[in-house]
């Protein structure tokens, strides 16, 4: 037996997109931001949206409501609700395994609009909600959270790559509440894989939103790219 436990709020929860069935912007431009430092095109925050959204309205040249599923080979409906699970993401126009594959270290699926926790939070995470952040600074960021984490959102906002950089408010956190538990269990010739999401609110109650036998979040690394930012 054995297993481990890791923050997901260092992540973009895609959920954060819609609110009340209505664009959130702030986050749809993080996302956007995402998909560029991911090399993956703009369109798919597009096709997100609308599969989200409650509206049978596409968002730009690239959106997809009912009447582009209903024509595929094998119909069905845009959800237009948040999503329940990360794998729904390959119902969505445009989104095939070797796109999820890329993103899946960098985002991850909540209920609620949730803040990027910049402690836990990965280099390309990092700049796509700081706009404008270099890879030397999200570097130099990150190297100070290894040795001192920061205690408050206005400690980070002083830091000296972050004074002359404009983030929205409620985009960013230095704490969390939605975790992933994993668990393996090798029996002789049986082994087992348990994944729980548990949210953990702000009095230390612990929940179990999701359990499920299989590992779709697992623990991302740090890149180290050898690019230099223009």
């Amino acid at each position: 037996i054995s297993g481990n436990i890791f923050d997901l709020q260092g992540r973009l929860n895609l959920n954060n997109l819609v609110k009340e069935g209505k664009v959130e912007k702030r986050w749809l431009a993080v996302y956007k931001r995402l998909l560029t430092e991911l090399e993956l095109p703009q369109s798919l925050a597009e096709t997100l949206v609308d599969w989200i959204d409650e509206n049978e309205q596409p968002m730009g040249s690239s959106g997809a409501e009912d009447v582009y599923y209903i024509a595929l080979e094998q119909p069905y409906r845009a959800a237009n609700q948040p999503l329940a699970h990360i794998s729904e993401l390959f119902l969505v126009k445009g989104y095939k395994a070797e796109i999820v594959e890329s993103l899946k270290p960098y985002v991850y699926v909540a209920p609620e609009i949730s803040a990027i926790n910049i402690n836990t939070s990965l280099d390309k995470v990092l700049r796509a909600v700081v706009p404008g952040l270099l890879l030397t600074q999200a570097e130099d960021i990150l190297s100070t959270i290894e040795t001192e984490p920061f205690k408050t959102v206005d400690g980070f906002l002083k830091h000296a790559s972050i004074k002359d950089k404009a983030i929205e408010p409620g985009l960013i956190s230095v704490t969390s509440n939605y975790f992933v538990a994993n668990s393996f269990i090798e029996i002789d010739k049986s082994k087992v894989n348990l994944q729980s999401l548990i949210y953990r609110d702000e009095q230390g109650f612990v929940q179990v939103v999701l359990r499920q036998q299989s590992i779709e979040y697992e623990k991302a690394k740090q890149t180290k790219e050898a690019e230099e930012d223009e």
